[in-house]
């Protein structure tokens, strides 16, 4: 399976488009693109959206940190290290993470 994104300014070209594939393939129109590989689109007559409003939100929750507040230094600057402490957050989960945040960099 193979997805696709068909986007232009002109429907009929676009509507044509779509017409030739269906005569080669068999493909589903799933409509007017919402949600795509964490990327939120909103058209208007003339102009495309972008946002990655959910994404952030999702990745928020996932960290436990949606309500959290910014602040001007994000560690106690009185904060020492004790290496006795177990890590709070397994590997993998830590890993998970920091590809979210760099695919959210790089998108």
């Amino acid at each position: 399976m193979v997805d696709l994104i068909i986007s232009g300014s002109n429907g009929d070209s676009i509507t044509h488009f779509k017409k030739s594939l269906q005569q080669q393939f068999l493909i589903k129109d799933l409509g007017s693109l919402k949600y795509f590989l964490g990327i939120e689109m909103t058209t208007s007559t003339k102009r495309l959206f972008l946002n990655q409003r959910k994404y952030v939100i999702n990745l928020l929750k996932d960290v436990d940190m949606l309500y959290s507040k910014p602040v001007a230094y994000p560690l106690d600057n009185k904060l020492t290290s004790d290496p006795s402490n177990e890590p709070h957050a397994s590997y993998n989960h830590y890993l998970k993470i920091v590809c979210k945040l760099i695919y959210l960099t790089i998108t």
